[in-house]
């Protein structure tokens, strides 16, 4: 089967929207020694491996919350800051009440999570039933789990108002995929 092969391949994008509506403010692909196979269409074979650096602005997590409206949560706002993702907004419980959070990211099992430190509503802290139903409605906030891709994070830096992910990724099936 006709291929090209490379020494490295480095793709850089601005602005990808995951499938999710969440925006990747920019991504850096590096594949060191790639073969692409090129009949009967371009696709990477299984085995392929992808270094992976990509920014997320605390903007872009923001637009995707907003519209997301995780629990009814409106007005949502999200700093990245020290090591921190913060998190406030609005939710009606028998009134409109500040709900904020603070906390990490985390990757696990092929989705990346919010993981609160931190979480208040109405300036109190929240019961922790209130917490996971609303974070059952914020994560995953990237998922893999439905694509043939294992992830290997390296590391996840938030600082600056971004968050960073160095990553990993190796192909478990052609992409495409050929065969269903």
């Amino acid at each position: 089967m006709p291929a090209v092969h490379a020494t490295q391949l480095h793709m850089s994008t601005r602005g990808l929207v995951l499938p999710n509506g969440l925006r990747i403010a920019s991504i850096d692909v590096d594949l060191p020694t790639p073969v692409l196979q090129i009949k009967p269409q371009i696709y990477l074979p299984e085995g392929t491996v992808a270094n992976i650096d990509a920014t997320i602005s605390a903007a872009d997590i923001e637009a995707y919350l907003a519209k997301k409206q995780p629990g009814g949560v409106t007005g949502i706002e999200v700093k990245a800051e020290d090591g921190m993702l913060t998190l406030v907004g609005y939710t009606k419980l028998l009134v409109t009440v500040q709900i904020g959070a603070q906390g990490k990211l985390q990757f696990s099992d092929g989705k990346l999570n919010f993981i609160p430190t931190r979480a208040e509503v109405g300036g109190v802290k929240m019961p922790d039933n209130l917490v996971k139903e609303r974070l059952d409605q914020v994560n995953p906030i990237i998922d893999l789990t439905g694509y043939p891709l294992e992830a290997d994070v390296r590391s996840i830096e938030i600082g600056g108002g971004n968050v960073r992910l160095v990553a990993q990724l190796a192909v478990t099936a052609p992409i495409p995929r050929l065969e269903p």
